[in-house]
C-alpha cells in the first residue's frame, strides 16, 4: 500500500528553505513524489496540518547497548571509565543483553526520530535481530582489539558478518569493520583491517583523535600525532568513519581533504568526559564531511540527535567566540545528510527526494516552543525536542505515528532491560 502525506510543510535538505503546504507520496520502500503531487486510489492517507516533513535524524556513531550502562560509572575521565568501569562491566554482557539492550536503544531512537544509525559493539547477530524487529536502519561493526590474542579472530568473524549480512533486511543493514582504536590496537592489526576494507570494500568504524591521553600515547609510541600515524600506514586510503576526532589541527585537516574519510562529532559525550571540543566549524570550512552523533548512552546520557544539534552549535559559537559560528542549516545538515554521507549511505537517506528511501520523520509544530513560526529551521535545531516526533515512516513502513509504536512492545521492552541492567550491574 502506498503512503501519502498531504498539506505538509517540508523540509527535504537537498536544497532550499521550508516548502509550504506541499505533498509526499510514497510507494513500497522509496519516495515517489514530493511537491505538488496527488494521492491515488487506495493510498493511505496521513494529514500534515500543523507538522514539519523533515527527513529522519542519523546518529552515525553509537554503542546501542550500553544504554544498559545508562548512568554507571558516571563523572570519570574516558581511560578511568573504559579500563576500570566499562570494559569489566561489558566483559559480563550475553548475546541476550545485547538483544534487549539494543531494542531498548531502537525504542528511544525510534521515539526521538532518529531512522538510521552506526553501531560499534558485540554480538551483532543478536544486534541484527533487534534491527528486524524494530524496523530501524543501522550501519553495525564488530568493535574489536587484539590485545588478547584473538584480534584475527575477530577480523574473520567480521568478515563472515559481511558476507552473510551486508545489505539484507531490505536493505537496511550494512555491516562495517569496526577496530577499535589506534591505543587499543596494534599497528599490525590495523594495517590488517585496511587491506581487509580494500580487498571487500568494506568501511572501517573507528575511534580517533578522541582524548589528550590518546594523543601522548601515539606520540610516545610512534613518534608523532595519531592522524599522522593512521595516513602513514594506509587507513586513510580506506573508506573511514571517524569518531571523535577531537585533537585535529588544521594540518591534519587539508591531509584529510580529498579522503574518503567521515567525521562523527559527539559532542556531549566529548564534553560529559572532558575529551575537548572538536573544531566542527573548522571541518566545514574545509569541506570536510561532518556528521553528528550521540555516542554510547553511558558516556551522555541518552541518544537524543535534537540535544546533540542544539549542544553542538551553542558550544562551537562560545568556543569560537562567534555567534555567527555554525548556521541553523548547516548544523541541521549535520544532523541529518551530513551523518547519512559519514556512513556512505547518503545515495538512499538523508534527504527528501524522489527515489531515495523513505525515512521520513513528521515533527509536531503545534508547540510553544516552534512559536511564532519565525524560522523553521532556526527552531528545529535550537528548540526541537524528542517529543515534537509525531510520526516516524521508514524504508516506507510507519514505525510510529502519533508517537504510537506499530514494531515494537514498549512496555516489555522497558520491563526486559530494566531487570537485566540491575542483574548486571548488582542493582
Amino acid at each position: 500500500m502506498a503512503i501519502y502525506i498531504e498539506d505538509i510543510d517540508y523540509l527535504s535538505m537537498a536544497a532550499g528553505p521550508v516548502i509550504e503546504h506541499g505533498a509526499i507520496r510514497i510507494e513500497g520502500q522509496k519516495i515517489v513524489s514530493i511537491g505538488a503531487c496527488k494521492a491515488e486510489p487506495g493510498d493511505e492517507i496521513l494529514s500534515g496540518r500543523n507538522k514539519l516533513a523533515m527527513p529522519g535524524l542519523v546518529n552515525s556513531h553509537n554503542h546501542a547497548a550500553m544504554v544498559l550502562l545508562r548512568g554507571y560509572a558516571d563523572d570519570l575521565p574516558l581511560m578511568q571509565w573504559l579500563h576500570e568501569k566499562i570494559f569489566p562491566a561489558e566483559a559480563r554482557l550475553t548475546g541476550e543483553d545485547i538483544y534487549w539492550g539494543t531494542l531498548l536503544a531502537h525504542l528511544e531512537m525510534i521515539k526521538g526520530g532518529t531512522t538510521a544509525y552506526a553501531d560499534m559493539y558485540f554480538f551483532l547477530e543478536e544486534s541484527i535481530w533487534a534491527m528486524e524487529e524494530s524496523g530501524i536502519r543501522a550501519a553495525l561493526a564488530m568493535g574489536a582489539t587484539d590485545g588478547d590474542g584473538r584480534g584475527d579472530e575477530k577480523l574473520a568473524a567480521n568478515i563472515k558478518l559481511h558476507q552473510e549480512f551486508d545489505g539484507h533486511l531490505d536493505g537496511r543493514l550494512k555491516i562495517m569493520l569496526g577496530p577499535h582504536a589506534p591505543y587499543t590496537c596494534s599497528e599490525s592489526y590495523l594495517r590488517k583491517n585496511v587491506e581487509v576494507s580494500l580487498e571487500h570494500d568494506i568501511p572501517i568504524h573507528i575511534h580517533i583523535a578522541e582524548t589528550e591521553n590518546e594523543m601522548e600515547i601515539i606520540a610516545k609510541e610512534k613518534g608523532m600525532r595519531v592522524v599522522p600515524y593512521l595516513d602513514q600506514i594506509g587507513l586513510f586510503d580506506a573508506k573511514v568513519l571517524a569518531a571523535h576526532m577531537v585533537h585535529v589541527n588544521e594540518e591534519e585537516m587539508d591531509l584529510l581533504q580529498g579522503k574518503s574519510v567521515g567525521l562523527s562529532i559527539a559532542t556531549q559525550s566529548e564534553m560529559k568526559l572532558a575529551s575537548g571540543i572538536a573544531p566542527v566549524a573548522a571541518y566545514l570550512k574545509k569541506g570536510l564531511t561532518v556528521g553528528l552523533s550521540t555516542d554510547g548512552a553511558s558516556s551522555n546520557n541518552d541518544l537524543d540527535m535534537w540535544e546533540e544539534m542544539r549542544t553542538t552549535s551553542f558550544l562551537q559559537k562560545v568556543a569560537l567566540m562567534d555567534s555567527t559560528a555554525l548556521s541553523p542549516y548547516d548544523t541541521l545538515t549535520m544532523g541529518t545528510l551530513g551523518s547519512a554521507k559519514a556512513m556512505a549511505m547518503a545515495q538512499e537517506v538523508g534527504t527528501l527526494e524522489t527515489g531515495k528511501k523513505a525515512d521520513i520523520i513528521l515533527v509536531d509544530l503545534q508547540q510553544p516552543h516552534f512559536c511564532p513560526r519565525t524560522d523553521l529551521v532556526s527552531h528545529l535545531v535550537h528548540c526541537g525536542k524528542a517529543a515534537d516526533v509525531d510520526t516516524v515512516i521508514l524504508d516506507g513502513k510507519i514505525l510510529m505515528e502519533k508517537r504510537e509504536l506499530r514494531t515494537i512492545d514498549e512496555e516489555k521492552i522497558l520491563y526486559e532491560a530494566e531487570r537485566r541492567a540491575r542483574v548486571l550491574l548488582n542493582l
